[in-house]
């Protein structure tokens, strides 16, 4: 009988730690769903934006790298976009390392 009320007693504590687990994780899953459904909406956002960056990649001519390699100093708006592709690639951003990669035949590929 004692094994009995020792095997209750420890059987509603395991019971106990499922359903506080049980709320724990569903707490988390809670959360999980709105990280999930934030990141969702932030990528809808974000495609149009990156197929129109490809788009562009895609229609970029080697005569336009040229045109831009031949500034002295570039427009600014010109010099801005050179420098994040610069820091994408992991360079230095002055215009000296932008027009030395600019030359490289492999600039478009590495784009």
């Amino acid at each position: 009988m004692i094994k009995i009320e020792n095997d209750t007693v420890n059987a509603n504590e395991s019971q106990r730690e499922v359903e506080k687990r049980t709320i724990f994780l569903d707490k988390e899953k809670a959360e999980i769903m709105a990280l999930a459904d934030d990141a969702q909406r932030d990528m809808e956002k974000a495609e149009p934006i990156l197929a129109a960056a490809e788009e562009g990649l895609a229609n970029l001519k080697k005569e336009k790298i040229a045109e831009v390699k031949a500034y002295a100093k570039p427009p600014d708006v010109v010099g801005a976009v050179c420098s994040v592709v610069m820091i994408l690639l992991g360079k230095d951003t002055s215009w000296a390392s932008v027009k030395k990669e600019l030359t490289d035949p492999n600039f478009l590929g590495k784009l």
